[in-house]
Formats: C-alpha cells, structure tokens, sequence
C-alpha cells in the first residue's frame, strides 16, 4: 500500500507530497523514486533495508514512524530485497520534501532513540507454532506488510501502539469527501461483537478483494487501502488475513457513555426520517438499497467519528467501485452462494 501514503492527490506516483495530521504536528510523506537529488536514487539496499527494519535513513536520522517501520520490521529479508528492486521500476520524479511543522520538542529526530528503545522490536515475524499455516500467513500480513494496526490500534501518549489493544480501533486524522481532514475511527477488527463477530472468512474475501460484501461497501479512507493494496493480493493471502482475524481473540476498548433517553428519541425520529428508507426501519438493510447496521463495526464503534463522516460528508466510493458495476454485482452474487 505504499502509493496511497506516497502518491498526493492528483501527484506523480510515489513523489511523496501526502499530508499527516497527528497530535504532534504536521508530516509530509517523503519522495520514494528513484529520483537522486529529491528521492532515494542514492539509496543502496543497505539503507533501504535499515529504513524498513529500523527506521534510520542514510546519514543516520531517525525516521518518524508516520511511516510504519514499526510494521514493516517485520517482514523477511526475502520480502523486503523484492521491495527495493520493485521501488526502481517507476518513473523518477524532482519533487523536493516539504517542511515537517512539527511542534517543539517533537521536531527533534534524535529524540526517536528513546521511544525506540521502548516500543520497537525490529524482529521479524516467527511463526506461532500452535498455529495453522494459514493462520501464520495471515498474521504475517495483518502486521507486517498490511500494517492494519496502524489505523486500528489505540495509541498510547508517546504515539506507539497499545498492545494490549491490538486491534480493537484506533482514531486518526484523514480527508473527508470535500478534503478536509476530519478525525476518522479505525474499526475494531477482532471477532468481538463490537467488531467482526457477525463476518465470515467470506465476508472479509469479499471486502478486501473487491470492496463490498453483503455487511459493507469500502468508504472513506479504507477505500485506498482496498483499491490500491488489497485487492491486488491472491485469493490465498486473502482469506489467510481473513482466517487470521477471525481466529485471534475478541477484544474491545470500553464503550461511551450510554445515551440518555431523550437523545435516542430524538435519534430514532432522525434516522427514521434519513436513514430507514435505505437501511429499513430495522436497521437490517436491503441488498438492492443499504447494508445492514445491526454488527456494523463502524455503528458498534467506541468512538463515532467514522460515523458521523458519513452521515455528514457522504460515503466517498472509489470511482473503481461505482464504474466497475459489474463486479460488485459479481461479487454479491459470491457471496450469496457462500
């Protein structure tokens, strides 16, 4: 998924230029090509593999981990040698790195030794042997290459992940349909009720490979995910990130304040006003009209952000998805016979 992190709306591919906002200021996304003045032309294998599994670049600053070193640690050396040799494919592009604003004292790279020294395991991945092969794959996947934790994980107040919530939901800054940037809430992806306890192996096939199933159609900034990384991979790699996130513990964060009666009266007249012609009064949805809200992660979320974006700014579809009708009615058709 490099392009959607290194690839600015409507930029050359991987020239960097894709904006961060995180609680410590502002990034800028760096220039990947082969380029020698702007990008990493100049880079050997050796320093790209210590950006990956250590998050320096040559000249031996530390990298910030907006970019997912923290993740990528974890692939193998077989995996990450391909990377490099891929990263010299595409066209060279001049695109000089704009200026991080980051507050004080976080614009000091040095500091990064220290949350280093606390939260970065540059490990690669081993094998769980109580587990499947399959399941190993997947979680190779998951968090490694995939990096899902890096939206769907909480973060603690240096900005490193809790691990004891892997996974069950993290919040983020990203664009909304109009381009401003909102704060968005990554779902809980374990098979709790809160998460992905009413999706199937099939379901999550359905979603990562083509971007909808009969629980969800890709939205928002999970649609980049889909279109320009996971629905590229096979069918196996697939359904063994599948099989992997059904197969790990529920967990979940704990929930908000329970709503007062008052407030979900006047809920109930607002939804069923905008929302029931579509997803019915039930909440249970019509295949030809709206999907289903009961099990929504993003409804069962602890933080609504997600939601609220929708219900304000629209569910912002990629274009591949709206023009290429025929395979998500292709896709549908799948997932009934499953």
């Amino acid at each position: 998924n490099c392009a959607t992190c290194h690839t600015a709306e409507g930029g050359r591919p991987y020239a960097g230029g894709v904006e961060f906002h995180t609680p410590f200021g502002l990034l800028y996304s760096t220039n990947i090509t082969m380029d020698a003045a702007t990008g990493i032309g100049n880079w050997s294998f050796e320093d790209f593999y210590t950006s990956m599994k250590h998050g320096i670049r040559p000249g031996g600053d530390h990298l910030y981990p907006a970019f997912p070193y923290t993740d990528f640690a974890k692939l193998t050396d077989e995996d990450i040698a391909p990377l490099y040799l891929y990263l010299q494919t595409p066209e060279p592009v001049a695109a000089p790195q704009r200026e991080n604003r980051l507050k004080f004292p976080f614009d000091q790279r040095a500091l990064l030794a220290g949350g280093k020294a606390l939260f970065h395991d540059a490990a690669s991945y081993e094998a769980d042997p109580r587990q499947s092969p399959q399941w190993n794959r997947g979680a190779y996947l998951v968090e490694g290459a995939g990096h899902c934790g890096a939206c769907h994980t909480p973060r603690n107040m240096l900005g490193a992940e809790r691990e004891s919530l892997a996974l069950t939901g993290g919040s983020y800054m990203d664009r909304v349909r109009f381009g401003y940037h909102r704060q968005w809430s990554g779902v809980n992806l374990t098979p709790h009720d809160a998460g992905l306890a009413g999706w199937s192996v099939d379901d999550l096939v359905a979603y990562l490979g083509a971007g909808v199933s009969r629980n969800a159609v890709v939205h928002g900034p999970m649609r980049e995910v889909v279109m320009n990384s996971t629905s590229h991979l096979s069918e196996a790699d697939l359904r063994a990130m599948a099989v992997y996130l059904k197969g790990i513990p529920p967990r979940a964060q704990a929930p908000g304040p329970a709503p007062d009666g008052e407030t979900l009266a006047a809920g109930e007249i607002t939804y069923t006003v905008h929302c029931g012609s579509c997803h019915l009064p039930t909440g249970t949805g019509d295949e030809g009209l709206g999907v289903s809200l009961i099990g929504s992660p993003i409804v069962a979320a602890a933080d609504p952000s997600s939601l609220i974006n929708v219900i304000l700014y629209g569910p912002h579809l990629p274009e591949r998805l709206v023009v290429d009708r025929s395979r998500m009615f292709r896709t549908l058709e799948r997932v009934k016979a499953w």
